[in-house]
């Protein structure tokens, strides 16, 4: 009896394990690719040219100022009243959009020539380090102005980090774009 039985309980079994068939009508959803690592409201830190619109736009404007520069193109204008030790204001441009930033503490145009830190929204904290004069070129005339520096432009939000290499310039010619 317990050979007879073998069989029926084998084709069971295989009956069982045939594939279940698909419907070939049904559309596969996309499924909906989410992020661990970051926040959804976080967007890289990508550094933009500040314009003369921007700076007028967010009223930046000032008898004093600096401004970091790449090559022609300016990537922080900061503004101070020379007669105010009070804190300055800053604006950068990141994806695209001004984000106007304020200098932490206070000191004003003395503490802003000489590199400074500021804040922004959603934690945003940039940071001007001042290393060392650069050349001043004296051609077609002289430059009547406080000197260039290098140094770096380091952004920084959450864990993102972002350090840019150039030339700070501070004083009455930093309040205008350069000439092309």
């Amino acid at each position: 009896m317990r050979i007879f039985m073998l069989p029926v309980l084998v084709g069971a079994v295989v009956g069982c394990a045939e594939p279940v068939e698909e419907d070939e009508g049904a559309i596969e959803q996309p499924v909906p690719m989410t992020s661990v690592d970051a926040p959804a409201n976080t967007l890289p830190l990508v550094p933009g040219v500040v314009s003369e619109t921007m700076r007028s736009e967010a009223n930046l404007v000032s008898d004093l100022g600096c401004v970091f520069r790449r090559g022609e193109e300016t990537l922080l204008a900061a503004a101070a009243n020379s007669v105010s030790a009070e804190s300055a204001e800053a604006l950068i441009v990141l994806d695209g959009s001004p984000v106007e930033l304020e200098m932490n503490g206070g000191g004003g145009y003395n503490t802003l020539s000489r590199g400074a830190s500021f804040a922004g929204p959603d934690g945003l904290e940039v940071e001007v380090e001042v290393r060392a004069s650069a050349p001043v070129s004296e051609t077609p005339a002289p430059v009547v102005a406080e000197p260039n520096f290098t140094g770096s432009l380091n952004l920084r939000r959450g864990s993102q980090t972002v350090t840019l290499e150039g030339i700070y310039n501070c004083g009455i010619d930093a309040v205008d774009e350069p000439q092309s």
